[in-house]
């Protein structure tokens, strides 16, 4: 995997995020609807700051 560092004028950086989900009770909430919404903002997100979504997992890969 190639990382893209990113230069200021006496630094490189590279910043990556991982962002969790965490309700509060221990039942699906991000089903149906709300998961697609979901998944369409942070594709809207990730398009307009020019973000890589490395890894994407739903709910809907476990079972509790």
């Amino acid at each position: 995997m190639s990382s893209k560092y990113h230069s200021a004028s006496h630094a490189k950086y590279l910043i990556q995020y991982h962002i969790i989900w965490c309700p509060k009770f221990r039942f699906s909430v991000l089903t149906g609807d709300i998961e697609t919404k979901l998944k369409e903002i942070l594709q809207n997100i990730c398009v307009r700051y020019s973000i890589k979504a490395l890894v994407k997992v739903s709910e809907s890969s476990f079972t509790v």
